[in-house]
Formats: C-alpha cells, structure tokens, sequence
C-alpha cells in the first residue's frame, strides 16, 4: 500500500477557486490531487502547484519562474524557493494577492513546461488585443 499524504488545503478553498480560475485560459490543462496538494497540470507535466507550505503554514503556489524574472522575484518578500522544487519558487497566497501577477506567474510557468505548440497558443491567448 502506497502512502498516504496529508491533504494540505481545503477544497471549498475560494483562494483555490481563485487560483483554478487563472489557469481557465491555458489550452489543455487540468487539476489533481498529489501529494496532499493540488497539482496544475498540462498533459502528466506539472506547471504549479497549490496548497498548505511544508511547513503546514499558510497557502503557497508553487511556480516555474520565467529565467528573465528570476532575480526581480528572489528579492520579492512574498516569494521564497519551493523546498521540494528547488528551481521553483513559492508565492505567499495570504496577503490579498495581485490575481492579474497570478495568471501571468502560472502562465509563464506554463509556457516553459507545456508542448510547444500549447505554450505558442497560450502565448497568443495573452498578448493585448490591437
């Protein structure tokens, strides 16, 4: 019998809601529990994850972060480096956050992880209209 993973947040969540929300624009994506966390996945990849810290402390997203985004975000006080995904980082969910910074964290996250003609549609599906 496999582990059984202590399910670190809560599913009537509305931060969650908030979270499966910003992802509603990414072509072929999907949610999952693993790990006691909601996993945000295109295809098997993971591009994000959501749920209680390591620390069973507060809300936390965890991200793939944009290289050219990387040293603005380290100096970000609510961003710290995902313990168990050490290239990733981790925003603190508990403070109000910026849902614009939110969809645009998870898909540049998105983009660097999913197939390339999913991360091309996604690109297209956020640029401004002329």
């Amino acid at each position: 019998m496999g582990r059984v993973w202590r399910r670190r947040y809560e599913p009537g969540d509305p931060v969650l809601a908030a979270v499966l929300g910003a992802i509603g624009h990414l072509p072929e994506t999907h949610h999952e529990e693993t790990w006691g966390v909601i996993t945000l996945r295109v295809g098997r990849k993971l591009f994000g994850v959501f749920g209680g810290g390591v620390d069973g402390e507060g809300r936390w997203l965890v991200f793939k972060p944009d290289p050219a985004e990387r040293a603005a975000l380290d100096a970000d006080p609510r961003m710290r480096v995902a313990p168990h995904f050490k290239a990733w980082l981790e925003l603190n969910l508990e403070a109000r956050p910026d849902w614009d910074e939110v969809r645009e964290l998870l898909t540049d996250s998105y983009v660097l992880i999913a197939p390339r003609t999913l991360a091309a549609s996604a690109i297209q599906s956020t640029e401004p209209l002329a």
